[in-house]
């Protein structure tokens, strides 16, 4: 039963999420223009996958042995990816890829923040966050876009199901950090993609002549 925790944990852990969910949702648009799709495949798997793994590890040999060493590892991991997920953001945006690949991108950076600052305080699941992110913007998809995608939703509370009861299985954190970190991924991704529509619908209604 542990290995089985252990192979959710890391097949849905928070650095794969981006990388998969912009195959499953956006591989379509980003192969419009393979090669312009490659690269942008490219900036997202180094930016949000390779360099925090590699400064994951790096400070880890670093401050495992240390007191209170976990917990530093986890901030400066936190503040190093929120730098990568801001450039991702930010470049999609420069790019214009669109408000819905752009929304969830912005949605992992608040989320993101969101857990550096709760970490001082507190220990949340960044697994259970991360994963009710992905599950905020299948509803976000549903709800703003008008979108009907219900069975990725129904998969989607599934894996979210699975991947709580292997982090509850393991020891790793308590019930409350499990369904709280799921709660406000879900909701902070909900209210970043509302409030980034709101700015792009302004900007273009201020696009149009009186």
């Amino acid at each position: 039963m542990n290995k089985a925790a252990l192979f959710f944990s890391y097949l849905f852990h928070p650095l794969f999420l981006p990388i998969i969910v912009t195959f499953l949702f956006f591989n379509r648009l980003l192969m419009t223009n393979p090669l312009f799709g490659w690269i942008i495949y490219g900036i997202i798997f180094f930016n949000t996958l390779v360099l925090p793994y590699l400064f994951y590890r790096h400070i880890e040999r670093k401050n495992a042995s240390k007191p209170k060493g976990e917990k530093k590892i986890i901030i400066l991991s936190l503040v190093f990816n929120l730098y990568c997920y801001l450039l991702v953001a930010a470049l999609l945006r420069y790019f214009g890829l669109g408000i819905y690949m752009e929304s969830f991108f912005w949605s992992i950076t608040v989320i993101t923040l969101f857990a550096l600052v709760i970490n001082f305080f507190w220990k949340i699941s960044l697994h259970l966050l991360g994963i009710g992110g992905v599950v905020g913007f299948v509803l976000s998809y549903i709800f703003f876009f008008k979108v009907n995608i219900l069975l990725v939703f129904v998969i989607s509370l599934l894996i979210a199901a699975f991947v709580a009861a292997s982090r509850l299985r393991l020891n790793a954190h308590s019930p409350a950090q499990v369904y709280s970190g799921f709660l406000v991924g879900v909701a902070l991704t909900m209210a970043t993609t509302f409030v980034n529509l709101l700015f792009y619908f302004s900007h273009y209604f201020n696009q149009i002549p009186q």
